[in-house]
């Protein structure tokens, strides 16, 4: 079994089928195939709980900041817009 320090990575020119990807990490680890599946199987469920967690806690408060920072972009950008036309909306005074 080669060890991932010594092994050099090939491209794949297709992707595997989970067939295919479940014989060669059998091949070239030496574990029974049902051991490789139960392995990625199990792989799968904790990837799975992470994703679910991510957007359980961090989407929200991503939606949140966005929304936050909306709402500060179009203030600032009426406040400029005033600012720059006068409070009376005459834009006689606006270089252009």
């Amino acid at each position: 079994m080669a060890t991932t320090a010594n092994r050099k990575a090939t491209a794949l020119k297709e992707a595997m089928t989970k067939t295919q990807l479940l014989n060669t990490l059998s091949e070239s680890t030496g574990l029974q195939r049902k051991d490789v599946a139960a392995v990625l199987d199990e792989l799968g469920a904790v990837i799975e709980r992470h994703v679910s967690a991510f957007h359980r806690v961090v989407w929200p408060e991503f939606s949140r900041l966005q929304t936050e920072l909306e709402v500060y972009f179009h203030d600032v950008t009426d406040h400029l817009i005033t600012h720059a036309m006068g409070a009376d909306g005459d834009d006689s005074g606006l270089d252009r």
